[in-house]
């Protein structure tokens, strides 16, 4: 059955497109407040700590333990729990020094994976590391600016020759009402490989939130992403040119929000896959959970 028409309509109707994944974290306390003096050295008051964790654990056709591709096709990858956190230090009221580490906890069937996955019931992403400029606070929105490195501990990008991930992301939080929240998020992404890699050399995304809270526990959520990756044959005279790319994702994903306590949000969704062949198989029922630990 297609649902192209319903999520197009949903689409046209936000009017923009893209979001950011434990970005969201900050969306639940980046209201403006009254500016205090700044103290390099007062801890309690510049540094934060978000956490993002993301939950995708079956199509709506078929209840299964591996991950599907965004055609439906069954891949061998399982069912995992992302875990990321945002961890931000202010050195000036502006600038802050930012790291966001992750890690997976497996949950799926483990059996499909070959040597070149790591097979562990707990396994460990890429981090992020970098600065956070602030560039605009105002009683209605916010503007930030990111410059952030990939260090490559997960064993996905070691077997890549992955050497770093070297990111440019701005984002905008704008708050048109009290009860609607708005990001839009942007990043520029180069990899740089210890070999003579150019199939994959640079990805763009483009993430959109919108949130709407009815009351102050309940409301809802919608988010989108779009990402273009470079996509160059491995070999030939044509494998360094910059403009062979191709789209990496096109999902769109409508979620009811639960506000557990000020500490935790939870969201169960339902995320399409791909805007462009959106059918049950690509249909995917997910939990996303938002935490402020400090």
């Amino acid at each position: 059955m297609k649902l192209t028409g319903i999520f197009s309509f949903l689409l046209l109707l936000l009017s923009t497109h893209l979001f950011a994944s434990s970005d969201l974290a900050l969306v639940q306390s980046s209201r403006p407040s009254k500016p205090e003096e700044f103290d390099v050295l007062n801890w309690r008051k510049n540094l934060r700590i978000g956490y993002f964790g993301d939950y995708s654990f079956t199509t709506l056709k078929k209840l299964d333990d591996n991950q599907y591709n965004s055609d439906g096709t069954k891949n061998r990858m399982p069912i995992s729990l992302l875990n990321e956190f945002n961890i931000s230090y202010n050195i000036t009221p502006n600038l802050a020094l930012y790291s966001k580490p992750e890690f997976y906890v497996v949950t799926g069937d483990r059996n499909d994976l070959d040597d070149t996955y790591d097979r562990n019931l707990v396994t460990m992403g890429d981090v992020l590391m970098g600065f956070q400029y602030r560039a605009y606070r105002g009683p209605k929105a916010n503007y930030s600016i990111r410059v952030t490195h990939g260090h490559p501990f997960s064993k996905y990008s070691r077997d890549q020759n992955l050497k770093s991930e070297t990111d440019f992301q701005n984002f905008i939080i704008w708050f048109p009402t009290r009860d609607i929240t708005m990001l839009i998020w942007n990043t520029y992404r180069y990899y740089i490989y210890d070999s003579d890699v150019n199939s994959r050399r640079y990805r763009i995304n483009n993430r959109f939130i919108f949130s709407y809270k009815w009351t102050d526990t309940w409301g809802y959520q919608f988010n989108s992403e779009y990402v273009l990756q470079h996509r160059a044959p491995k070999t030939g005279p044509r494998q360094r040119k910059w403009n062979h790319f191709s789209v990496y994702r096109n999902t769109l994903s409508w979620g009811v929000t639960y506000k557990l306590n000020n500490y935790l949000t939870i969201i169960p969704n339902v995320e399409a896959q791909d805007l462009e062949n959106v059918k049950w198989e690509t249909l995917q029922l997910g939990v996303t959970f938002l935490g402020r630990i400090f």
